[in-house]
């Protein structure tokens, strides 16, 4: 464990706060004690000069990059989990008919299929669900007056998405959300360096704080904005009592 540590201390002193060693003390540093080793980064972190405006713009480029990466994990990771509960019954399916297809133009041009089915709920009640999916290749969409099998949720036939779109339509997110997960944690570091190392004990519980409050409230932005599927209800209609 002293190895490993003087090991990452040594790493730390080439990329940033070792700048005052010379290259010829790199193996005395490499063999001295670890009371050393802290003495040294001690010294050096005294001589750098703070950057406060260098610090915030770091710490908010932290924060901000922080928060979108953990909300698009959020987001994805609840999407999965969709998915998985409608996968988990294979006779939970039905044939649904499509009935209009639209283009919305925003960000992208995103193409939408609407199409309704009728089913029988795990409470034995007859309901017709009408739901809208976004499709992303045109060349493949769901064409108007075709049949689709549609998977569905028995307790809540509204949560649905086509089987066709399981092969043809993946949409997964989780790299972008790690990278900017760690695209954050390195300008909190970053930030820890402007500061010159004054406010370390404080520096993380600030970063927490900024970022639960971030993901708290634009979790929902994110989720709107990548529209993962499934990525609303339908709309449930009850036809008949329940089936005796």
């Amino acid at each position: 464990m002293p190895a490993l540590l003087k090991l990452c201390s040594f790493a730390v002193s080439c990329f940033g706060l070792g700048h005052s060693l010379a290259l010829g003390k790199q193996h005395t540093f490499l063999s001295s004690s670890l009371g050393d080793v802290a003495a040294e980064l001690q010294q050096v972190a005294a001589a750098a000069k703070a950057k406060p405006i260098s610090a915030v713009w770091a710490f908010f480029m932290s924060t901000l990059s922080s928060a979108a990466g953990l909300c698009v994990l959020r987001s994805q990771r609840k999407a999965d989990t969709t998915l998985q509960s409608l996968t988990k019954d294979p006779s939970a399916s039905v044939q649904a008919t499509v009935t209009a297809k639209r283009i919305e133009c925003g960000w992208g041009a995103w193409v939408y299929v609407s199409y309704t089915f009728d089913t029988t709920r795990s409470d034995g009640v007859q309901c017709r669900v009408t739901a809208e999916q976004s499709w992303q290749n045109p060349a493949t969409v769901m064409q108007v007056g075709k049949e689709e099998t549609v998977l569905y949720a028995p307790e809540n036939p509204g949560l649905c998405y086509p089987q066709r779109a399981f092969l043809e339509e993946p949409r997964s997110y989780t790299f972008w959300g790690v990278a900017l997960l760690g695209a954050g944690i390195v300008n909190l570091f970053m930030c820890n360096l402007y500061m010159a190392n004054a406010h370390f004990a404080i520096l993380p519980c600030g970063w927490v704080v900024c970022v639960g409050m971030s993901v708290w409230l634009g979790s929902p932005w994110v989720q709107d904005f990548l529209d993962l599927p499934p990525s609303s209800d339908g709309v449930v209609e009850e036809l008949a009592s329940k089936v005796n």
